[in-house]
């Protein structure tokens, strides 16, 4: 079943109210129709396995329940609270709607199964009040610039979309390794139109899946990994997979081009279901992208359509009238756009009939559109160095056009890297996914002689490292050429720095541990060395203790408990001033939280007595005698 989002809102949040109240001449509340559940569109879908037929009754029996309830109040309770204005009601619902029309998805499938009635059914809305609470806090923190965004917005028209948020910045997350966000998403029905249908803006659970590296499709297996081989951790799913319906799904990225993104580069995989019979062309499921300027229009090469009607090129039938096409890699230049906003938008469809699916794979990257070599010009003309072109082309042409032909060029030239074993310049000619009109060139002036390699050299301090703090001071001691560190910490941390050479980390508490730290560094020709050195954090104990706590359940320092390495067989008493033991733990873990053995009420505000004894990692015994103040 399909989970459908908030309704995407065409006023401004600063005026809907004063525009709705022009419009209708009732006298209800209209904020209480921005919370109805038709407004969060909860009938069209839900999370909980229910067949359409069974959920309109659910639906259909909470609308009757709801006559009697006002649960715009709790909502309005919300914004009185926090000291809120109500015409921000309608934008913070544009973008909270995912969480809110869960709650309410909820509330029908409770309500549905007799778990919430008349007499309940406001105490289930109370319950939900301190997380819309939340919700509305982070909001608050972002009022402004969600103002702004949510006035951009323009009304969807004739099939057009929202005005997308992205452009004025720089790519971000194109490949998804920070989750879901920068991308705009949409979700809506097919049809036969240019454009889903009833296309509704906001991320959906069910038609836009994060899909994390290690899995395989659940159609295909092995054959197709839901994250392109060599990629990162993560990529999108666009639609809902193997299932019918006659759903569509839309992603897009909008940024400014500049110098450092003039190369997108996406990677697609897609599975289609063929009807075989009784559909025209525009009725099957498609998958489809479109790369537009500023102003909306599809820029030179930069259209791709598939329909599910055999053949079709580069797909692999695997029986069942099922074909897909394993993960291809598109390079689109941008040079021409630098300074200006492009989207690139992503477009899967079932079948508008809704009998057969269609869903697809994306991942991206940005990178300058340009040549680079492996070493740079860090080994000697006659050693063979590599160059290599973006990724992405249906063909690549290398030539020496310095030397003139293949002179200098070692085995293929038709790849996208290319062998070279002497100074020249060198050019390749890559021509596009999207059709052989589509051709960008681009050259490089390569130098091959014998530069001075920088050495990296560093030592790291204290040694040990106290069990504890384990903090490491690394001392850069690398030639004086380098102008880039990159230290690797050997605890899955690393630092890239071009200011501070010498940095200080953080490892993690131990009483034994070895860690192997990597400095990698550059000098000004882009020649690279490395050294490796063996961080230890050194064997010993060590236990502190604090003199006051505040059992207060603030979630701050509201237990009293002792901590350190290389500790064992930990005993902690803890004694009132007429010296009555109220507190024992056996276990380094062990906190009071400044009840007298777990009674109900906190001890009183007073100066109590400690006493600690534990044996340390050498055997040796510890006693260890104290006060510690109760405050609250």
């Amino acid at each position: 079943m399909k989970k459908l989002l908030l309704l995407p809102l065409v006023f401004t949040c600063l005026f809907v109210y004063a525009q709705e109240n022009q419009n209708h001449t009732s006298s209800k509340p209209i904020k209480k129709e921005l919370f109805s559940l038709k407004q969060l569109d909860v009938l069209s879908n839900n999370s909980f396995g229910i067949d359409k037929a069974t959920w309109v009754k659910f639906y259909n029996k909470t609308n009757v329940l709801l006559e009697k309830v006002d649960e715009e109040s709790f909502l309005n309770y919300v914004v009185l609270k926090a000291d809120g204005n109500f015409n921000d009601i309608a934008c913070f619902l544009n973008y909270y709607g995912v969480d809110l029309t869960k709650d309410m998805q909820t509330l029908v499938y409770k309500v549905g199964k007799d778990e919430i009635n008349s007499s309940t059914v406001s105490a289930y809305f109370t319950s939900l009040q301190p997380h819309w609470s939340n919700l509305f806090s982070e909001f608050q923190k972002n009022r402004e610039q969600l103002l702004d965004e949510y006035k951009s917005l323009r009304g969807a028209v004739g099939g057009n979309l929202p005005k997308p948020l992205g452009c004025g910045s720089a790519c971000t997350n194109p490949g998804f390794e920070s989750g879901t966000s920068f991308w705009d998403y949409w979700s809506g029905d097919a049809c036969t139109s240019a454009n889903p249908c009833n296309q509704v803006a906001g991320f959906n659970t069910v038609q836009h899946e994060l899909a994390n590296a290690g899995a395989f499709d659940a159609v295909i297996g092995s054959a197709l990994p839901v994250v392109p081989p060599g990629g990162g951790n993560n990529a999108m799913m666009l639609g809902d997979g193997p299932i019918t319906g006659a759903y569509a799904s839309r992603a897009s990225i909008s940024f400014d081009v500049s110098a450092a993104n003039t190369s997108f580069t996406y990677k697609y995989a897609v599975v289609l279901e063929d009807p075989v019979s009784g559909h025209s062309d525009p009725e099957r499921p498609y998958f489809r992208v479109k790369i537009r300027d500023a102003s909306g229009n599809v820029v030179p090469c930069g259209d791709y359509e598939v329909i599910a009607k055999p053949p079709i090129a580069n797909f692999i039938s695997v029986g069942n009238n099922i074909y897909y096409r394993p993960w291809t890699t598109v390079s689109v230049p941008l040079t021409s756009y630098i300074g200006q906003c492009i989207t690139i938008e992503f477009t899967s469809s079932d079948c508008s009939q809704g009998a057969y699916y269609g869903y697809a794979y994306i991942d991206a990257d940005c990178n300058p559109l340009e040549l680079h070599s492996s070493t740079g010009s860090c080994i000697n003309a006659g050693t063979t160095d590599t160059l290599i072109a973006p990724p992405g082309a249906a063909s690549y042409a290398w030539t020496n056009i310095s030397a003139g032909g293949t002179t200098g060029i070692v085995g293929s030239d038709t790849s996208q890297t290319l062998a070279v074993n002497q100074s020249g310049t060198y050019q390749v000619i890559m021509t596009s996914v999207t059709g052989p009109t589509c051709i960008t060139t681009l050259s490089i002036i390569h130098v091959m002689n014998q530069v001075a390699k920088p050495i990296a050299d560093f030592e790291v301090t204290p040694t040990p490292l106290l069990g504890y703090n384990p903090v490491g001071n690394f001392i850069n001691k690398s030639s004086t050429d380098v102008v880039y560190w990159h230290w690797e910490f050997g605890d899955g941390t690393s630092h890239p720095n071009t200011v501070t050479p010498s940095p200080s980390h953080l490892y993690p508490k131990a009483f034994d541990a070895t860690y192997l730290a990597t400095l990698i560094v550059k000098n000004t020709r882009g020649c690279v060395d490395t050294s490796t050195r063996v961080v230890l954090v050194g064997s010993e104990f060590s236990f502190f203790i604090p003199n006051a706590f505040t059992p207060n359940h603030d979630g701050m320092n509201d237990y009293f408990f002792g901590e350190g390495v290389g500790i064992l067989n930990y005993n902690l008493s803890v004694f009132d001033r007429w010296g009555n033991k109220i507190f024992v733990g056996n276990d380094i873990t062990s906190k009071w939280d400044g009840r007298v053995f777990n009674n109900s009420d906190i001890a009183q505000v007073d100066v109590y007595v400690w006493k600690v004894v534990f044996n340390d990692i050498y055997g040796e015994e510890h006693n260890y005698m104290g006060t510690v103040t109760l405050v609250r």
